[in-house]
């Protein structure tokens, strides 16, 4: 998935993401203000979750509950050292979770599954985002 669309397009956006998820870990990356917590809402709101999503910022995980499993919305944005994310029991969330949402990926990398769907989100404009699938 590589693309151009408007926000007002991104129901869209996270439908093709859910198709193309076949592994429980889905990295989107992105500058501050991209949308990455936006999508993520769009993406959980599809998959049937009616708790309210919000962005993990502070309190670096948010726990949703899911017919088929938890699903965890992870932001690292504040995570320095790789210790702080293993003091999480960040590893055993990966295998524990029906899907987990990363936020800031790239402050946990050495530490991510190897088979996770990888996203950028870029901001083009001020209603135009840019998605490019990178794994």
């Amino acid at each position: 998935m590589d693309r151009i669309y408007h926000i007002k397009d991104i129901d869209q956006i996270a439908s093709e993401i859910i198709k193309l998820a076949e592994y429980n870990v889905v990295r989107i990356d992105g500058g501050l203000g991209a949308g990455k917590t936006t999508l993520i809402k769009a993406i959980c709101k599809k998959i049937g979750i009616s708790k309210m999503v919000q962005s993990p910022t502070f309190s670096i995980i948010n726990q949703y509950v899911h017919s088929k499993g938890v699903v965890y919305h992870l932001d690292f944005y504040r995570i320095k050292e790789i210790s702080e994310a293993l003091d999480l029991g960040l590893l055993d969330l990966f295998e524990m979770a029906y899907l987990n949402f990363i936020e800031w990926g790239e402050n946990v990398e050495q530490i991510l599954p190897d088979q996770i769907h990888h996203f950028q989100l870029d901001t083009i404009g001020e209603f135009h985002r840019k998605i490019n699938q990178l794994k």
